[in-house]
């Protein structure tokens, strides 16, 4: 204390040397400090202040009813002045990480994120940040130390995997961001985050073999076993034909369900891929929407999938179902859930382990990989990227003779090089 108090003596001593000899002017302190002043309350403002054609220059300010009100003044000084007063006189309380994160929702809503996302968000909230130690807490507090300790207590606390820890913190960026943009923080802590380091922290996570991930030969064949009987014996149950369609083009569930005959073109040999059923959970009711991706695809119409979709037409025709959709029965367009709780039940009367549509998906596109088809020709059909079908839809579907016989083709390739 002692020291300090003798710190703080020479500092006065030096600072009223300077004011007595000249070298400071305290008017020209007080107006720098006054300006600093005028800059921090500035800074706040999340409105541009700009000059108007008839000279006048004009501004926003945040208003509780109208969301905001805009202000005329002569002068750029004038229109300045109104901010500051108005930051001056605004209650300084807290603005907690919570009604930022519902700011942040309303963000998601004005650009057209569907109710689906917005109730996986919400979801999502609960998950991660629910009762947790930075929820009530004032969002400009939270430096990048303290959501690098949270980030690391609500790892191990939840046994977030790799990809979870990532959702939650795209969660955060984006909130911080957001602050950011609205100038209710100057720096989003994110940035300063080493985000991967946090892997040796997550759960680690085993994923499905390729064999749960995809339909094997023996098991593709007990399925179409089961199919054909349904075909035979009830030739008017319509869901194992759109199960048929999905292994043969590797269409999604959705797409299948949004699937019209006028995306059938017989003559040009070729499906049109553009839209897709989806479901509201909020609203709880189907609608059709685009893609996944929102991008339409061409799907190259083999003698195969042209058989098998004017059988269902044939079919359709006779019990009195045709409509526009191409899967369709005495309700109507027949729903993706409708098919893939078919395809569950299929798998479980064939006896074999219970597959998704998505599983044929990864298979159609594991075997075309196999055959030497390159990605880009795959993630076309299938309507996805490079990437993804290389991470997520591509695996070895052949069988032991198979890679048998290519072992012997390089090993009497091999011994025939040493001869």
């Amino acid at each position: 204390m002692e020291t300090e108090n003798l710190q703080y003596g020479k500092s006065t001593e030096i600072l009223q040397f300077m004011i007595k000899s000249g070298m400071l002017n305290m008017d020209d302190v007080q107006n720098s400090m006054e300006s600093m002043k005028r800059d921090e309350f500035l800074k706040k403002h999340q409105y541009k202040i700009w000059q108007g054609k008839d000279g006048k220059w004009y501004t926003y300010l945040p208003d509780d009813k109208k969301g905001r009100v805009k202000k005329k003044k002569s002068s750029k000084k004038e229109i300045e002045n109104v901010v500051i007063e108005y930051y001056k006189n605004l209650k300084m309380e807290p603005i907690i990480f919570k009604e930022r994160y519902n700011v942040w929702i309303q963000r998601q809503l004005d650009c057209g994120v569907s109710n689906n996302t917005i109730n996986r968000y919400n979801c999502d909230y609960v998950r991660f940040f629910e009762d947790s130690t930075i929820e009530f807490m004032d969002i400009s507090k939270i430096d990048d130390e303290i959501l690098y300790c949270f980030l690391i207590n609500r790892i191990r606390q939840k046994e977030l995997s790799y990809r979870a820890a990532k959702t939650m913190f795209g969660m955060l960026n984006g909130i911080f961001q957001k602050a950011q943009k609205d100038k209710i923080i100057q720096v989003n802590p994110c940035e300063s985050i080493d985000f991967p380091v946090l892997r040796k922290h997550c759960k680690v996570q085993i994923g499905k073999t390729a064999e749960e991930r995809v339909v094997s030969d023996e098991q593709m064949k007990l399925l179409y076993d089961i199919i054909a009987q349904d075909h035979r014996n009830k030739p008017n149950y319509i869901p194992p034909y759109a199960i048929e369609l999905a292994s043969l083009t590797g269409m999604r569930v959705g797409e299948l369900a949004g699937l019209i005959w006028g995306n059938v073109n017989f003559k040009e040999k070729y499906i049109l891929v553009d839209r897709s059923e989806k479901y509201d959970r909020e609203k709880k009711a189907y609608f059709i929407d685009t893609t996944k991706n929102a991008k339409p695809r061409f799907i190259p119409m083999s003698r195969e999938i042209e058989a098998l979709l004017k059988q269902v037409k044939k079919v359709e025709t006779g019990y009195g179902y045709l409509c526009e959709y191409v899967f369709a029965n005495e309700n109507g367009r027949i729903h993706a859930r409708v098919i893939s709780d078919c395809m569950r039940n299929k798998c479980i009367q064939a006896g074999i382990q219970t597959k998704s549509i998505h599983a044929l998906r990864r298979t159609l596109n594991s075997k075309m990989r196999c055959e030497g088809v390159s990605s880009i020709v795959a993630s076309s059909i299938l309507g996805h990227t490079e990437k993804v079908n290389n991470s997520n839809y591509t695996y070895d579907v052949s069988d032991n003779q198979y890679k048998i016989n290519v072992m012997s083709n390089i090993n009497r390739e091999i011994m025939q090089a040493v001869k």
